[in-house]
């Protein structure tokens, strides 16, 4: 087992409070009341989505995030502790609100956000000192483009010194609002030796219009490995000597909300086990498809049993399952 399989992961960036209803329609008039079956709180944003799930396929995770002083931020740092991830690098700001987002899910399954951006506005570089990186194998970081405060130099500067330390460094990008988007994300890539984005996100990036295209803008950039987040459609995974066009499971859709962060812990936990590229997508699909049969971002079990049906003949994945 290498270094980086036994030190385990450090997901790093955005924890969101997501208060989720379901199924959505269309607004009320103002001043009007309207009806729905479920509103809910979950534990939301990247990092700590990701973090749960990986917490459930049995990899050793630690979560670094900011959040506020408030109830908002103790409910993502109670769920993360029952949850299994270790919540010691979670930084608690009293300037800020935690960060917070209204999801307004369609009865097919399909999202819209309101979200504050709060504490997740308040990371930085020297969260990240050298004694707390070198615990870890692999840095996870979730939801970049936004985290104003540490998005761009300051991200690239963490990543080149978790790289000088020896860990992997892994990115999932978010969407950026500000449309700066590559100017952004640029100075980060050179540090990334793998990299996850939804299409939508990629095409901003990238400017370019399919997924191959996607792909390869970002390996140019000095990206060593490259998973476009299809959706429904799989996921696309590329580096500089292979390429996978993998489908999506088919499972029945309930909620989409949070499976591009599923399916980033499928792919970490094949990383942290090993795995090639290929068995590090499939294991995302599987993941990410799972998520979407429950109402919220981490509320999804992940069963070995469930996983050995899925991936069963591949005995690649015996390290896991």
């Amino acid at each position: 087992m290498s270094a980086q399989q036994k030190k385990g992961i450090l997901a790093a960036g955005i924890a969101v409070a997501d208060v989720i209803a379901r199924p959505f329609r269309d607004l009320p008039e103002p001043g009007s009341l309207g009806l729905i079956d479920e509103i809910g709180l979950y534990s939301g944003g990247c990092a700590a989505n990701t973090a749960l799930s990986l917490a459930k396929l049995g990899i050793p995770v630690d979560v670094l995030a900011c959040v506020g002083c408030d109830e908002f931020g103790d409910f993502i740092a109670r769920t993360l502790e029952r949850g299994g991830v270790g919540a010691s690098a979670v930084v608690r700001v009293r300037e800020y609100q935690t960060s917070s987002t209204v999801v307004l899910v369609s009865e097919d399954g399909e999202r819209s956000f309101l979200h504050c951006t709060g504490a997740n506005g308040a990371m930085r570089p020297e969260q990240f000192p050298d004694q707390l990186l070198a615990r870890y194998g692999i840095l996870h970081m979730g939801g970049a483009l936004l985290l104003p405060g540490f998005d761009g130099q300051p991200m690239a500067s963490v990543l080149a010194r978790a790289r000088a330390l020896g860990l992997a460094t892994v990115l999932d990008t978010a969407y950026d609002r500000t449309g700066r988007w590559m100017q952004t994300l640029g100075p980060c890539l050179p540090h990334v030796d793998a990299l996850m984005a939804g299409r939508n996100e990629a095409a901003g990036l990238t400017g370019a219009g399919d997924p191959d295209g996607m792909a390869d803008g970002f390996l140019a950039r000095g990206v060593g490995r490259v998973a476009i987040k299809l959706g429904g459609e799989g996921c696309l995974l590329k580096s500089a000597g292979e390429r996978h066009r993998l489908p999506a499971f088919d499972l029945p859709v309930v909620d989409t909300t949070g499976a591009g962060d599923a399916f980033a812990a499928g792919f970490l936990a094949g990383l942290h086990s090993g795995l090639g590229l290929r068995e590090c997508g499939l294991l995302g699909c599987a993941c990410g498809g799972r998520c979407v049969g429950y109402l919220g971002a981490a509320s999804f079990p992940i069963e070995r049993d469930w996983l050995r049906q899925r991936l069963q003949g591949l005995g690649e994945f015996a390290p896991l399952l």
